[in-house]
């Protein structure tokens, strides 16, 4: 006796199939390059070739149990407080060159005393409108969101706590 699938349940197998190989591949971190209007020349490498992807590295963590450098790790930050962090001299995430103009950063929140945001801008180059960059409600909440950033004094951003204390943790992902 022949068994014979119905069409849709043959096609359904066969996406199933090739979406489980699609899924076990990894997918490589590529660079590309961004259209002159939004680089300036001689930026990045020194050619304007745009954004550099590079492995995620954790640049900031506050937390004590962290065991981060000072310039990078505690004390918590502090309600209304402002520091500035060196990006691209952070020693436990090598390769972003003093010549990077921004960077790509992943900005998370975490054990939040009470509701707040956290502004960021370009080290010694305050904005004349800041604008947050990540927001939360309450106490112990860990959100994230990601940002572009430009590339201050030295290499350095300057971040900003408004409303209450809260731990923060910023990835790099490209420059």
């Amino acid at each position: 006796m022949r068994v014979r699938f119905p069409s849709s349940l043959a096609a359904a197998l066969a996406f199933a199939f090739c979406s489980a190989t699609a899924l076990s591949e990894e997918i490589p971190l590529r660079n590309w390059p961004t259209p002159h209007v939004y680089h300036r020349q001689g930026a990045i490498n020194g050619d304007g070739s745009g954004f550099v992807a590079v492995e995620p590295c954790r640049v900031v963590d506050t937390r004590p149990s962290q065991g981060f450098p000072a310039a990078w790790g505690p004390p918590i930050l502090a309600g209304n407080a402002v520091r500035d962090f060196d990006i691209n001299s952070a020693p436990h995430c090598p390769g972003i060159p003093s010549g990077a103009t921004a960077y790509s950063l992943n900005f998370t929140v975490t054990e939040t005393v009470a509701s707040g945001d956290i502004r960021a801008w370009p080290q010694d180059n305050p904005p004349v409108q800041i604008t947050s960059v990540l927001n939360w409600q309450g106490a112990s909440v860990t959100i994230a969101n990601a940002t572009i950033i430009p590339a201050g004094t030295g290499g350095g951003i300057t971040v900003q706590v408004a409303g209450a204390n809260t731990h923060l943790l910023i990835d790099i992902n490209g420059y």
